[in-house]
């Protein structure tokens, strides 16, 4: 077999296609379209029919948020956004637990459930990283940067810009 030439699903533009070595020791990746809709980004979680449900959007908002804050989807590996999504069922899990708690419908052993998941939510947020992590807004180098700013006062001075300046 032959090394695949199609490109990673745009979702996840620094994951390369998943594959095995053969023995013989080529390359050979599997095509995109064999891939399942979770892996190229098109479907949270698998059997999920309707993410238009409260929980569903509930769900999305908050992964995306946790992965927002690791870097986002391009940046984190496979075992992080396996984390952040384990890391969001449980927060939706306490968050319902709170809401029971606030409504009086509590059970007896609420303390320790809630409890025994507070913990697992600061485990697993300290395994995704606590600190959120920015994202690199100005271009790698001060040359660069400052070529872009010639580049874009060259084009004002040249008038080729289609702003209508009013003179004073």
């Amino acid at each position: 077999m032959q090394p695949s030439s199609e490109t990673p699903s745009p979702k996840f533009p620094a994951r390369k296609a998943a594959g095995k070595k053969p023995s013989n020791g080529t390359e050979a990746a599997r095509k995109m379209h064999a891939r399942t809709k979770v892996t190229n980004g098109t479907q949270i979680l698998p059997g999920i029919v309707d993410t238009r449900s409260v929980l569903g959007r509930r769900y999305r908002d908050v992964l995306h948020a946790v992965v927002s804050d690791a870097g986002g989807f391009d940046h984190c590996s496979e075992i992080k956004l396996q984390l952040a999504r384990r890391f969001t069922a449980a927060s939706l899990l306490a968050e319902r637990l709170e809401t029971d708690f606030v409504n009086g419908e509590a059970k007896e052993d609420l303390v320790t459930e809630f409890s025994s998941l507070c913990s697992a939510l600061v485990r697993l947020a300290t395994r995704i990283g606590i600190e959120r992590v920015a994202k690199e807004v100005l271009p790698s180098s001060l040359a660069s940067y400052l070529d872009s700013v010639d580049n874009n006062r060259s084009i004002d001075d040249s008038g080729s810009d289609n702003i209508d300046r009013e003179e004073t």
